[in-house]
């Protein structure tokens, strides 16, 4: 294992590390150690297969002033986003997108992603004990990537940004787990976990494509204040085999949000096309979920309104407050769900 200072890296916080990293990422060595220090990136850093990247739990790595908004500009990307990559693993260390200096024009304008960790076409792709932090827009997008393991991943956003999406999935991902993903201060600021088999077009989706997403297990989520827990978003790609199991999460908007989109301020489906809804989800199953709003919102704690077959919700708990009205549902369901399986569903006051 080399460390990158053995290519040249200071950890000053001053000095442009860019080309010390890059030249240790694509290196012929497998492991690469980043110690304790600060970093300032100034491009895209790209991993290639059969890499593991390992940082210190104290080596900061940010993105330098105004240098992320050029069109695929991310902190980290896989190498070969065409023939594919395999067998990629980052541990450990504090990621920064300086989203404050590296702000996009609005949402949807402009070329830049504003997303911090990029990674498709992958095979084998593990992520554990990382902070993700102030990034533009998604913190980690991962599109056609199979046998993934994200661990400990822990959102710590100091300013908080729109479309800020924590963990999200794209079209063509299958047998991955998550498991241990924290977030506090008001992070994420849209969906800490999205599941978006289809989506819009954008500047932050560029090269997404729809498609299935399977054979997911989700565990252990906590969130102090998130605008979103989780988005579970299909029209016509198939969502299946997904397990989420003890998720204790402060919501802001939504604890559950399956409403394919529909009030995404660009939607993308014209229901009239699709006479019998939308959706192709089957075999869901939520178990151990508590939630419980942080502001005052009209949202329901969970919509569903896509079409789903044997979906099961096992020992829900939603927690009532002053921010909540009395009178206004917990669940909003307008598309038809066969087989939904409650059980020990409490409700505290």
């Amino acid at each position: 294992m080399k460390s990158v200072k053995e290519y040249g890296a200071v950890g000053n916080g001053v000095s442009d590390e860019t080309k010390a990293f890059r030249e240790a990422f694509e290196s012929s060595e497998k492991f690469i150690y980043i110690p304790k220090g600060n970093y300032l990136i100034f491009d895209t850093l790209y991993v290639p297969s059969d890499k593991t990247i390992i940082a210190d739990s104290a080596a900061f790595i940010k993105c330098a002033d105004g240098c992320f908004k050029k069109e695929y500009s991310y902190l980290i990307r896989n190498k070969d986003i065409e023939n594919g990559d395999k067998n990629i693993t980052i541990i450990g260390g504090i990621w920064d997108g300086n989203n404050i200096n590296n702000m996009c024009k609005t949402y949807k304008d402009g070329i830049q992603s504003g997303i911090l960790f990029e990674f498709m076409n992958v095979d084998g792709l593990k992520i554990s004990d990382v902070v993700l932090q102030n990034s533009e827009r998604f913190h980690l997008r991962i599109n056609r990537v199979s046998h993934f393991e994200f661990t400990n991943i822990h959102f710590n956003d100091t300013n908080l940004r729109p479309c800020n999406d924590g963990i999200n999935m794209g079209g063509f991902c299958e047998f991955g787990k998550i498991k241990g993903v924290t977030a506090i201060k008001g992070a994420t600021n849209d969906d800490l976990i999205a599941l978006n088999a289809d989506d819009n077009e954008s500047c932050m989706t560029r090269d997404k494509q729809w498609g299935y997403i399977r054979n997911i297990e989700i565990e252990d989520v906590y969130a102090e204040d998130v605008y979103t827990a989780v988005r579970i978003l299909s029209v016509e790609s198939e969502i299946s085999n997904i397990s989420i199991k003890n998720l204790h999460c402060g919501i802001r908007e939504y604890g559950f949000n399956l409403d394919a989109g529909r009030y995404c301020m660009d939607p993308f489906f014209d229901d009239a096309d699709y006479p019998k809804g939308v959706g192709n989800l089957h075999d869901i199953y939520l178990e151990n979920i508590t939630l419980y709003k942080t502001i005052k919102s009209g949202r329901p704690i969970c919509t569903f309104e896509q079409n789903a077959r044997n979906f099961e919700i096992k020992n829900f708990r939603f927690i009532d407050n002053q921010f909540h009205e009395l009178g206004k549902p917990a669940f909003c369901q307008i598309q038809a769900i066969q087989n939904l399986y409650q059980a020990k569903s409490t409700r505290q006051l």
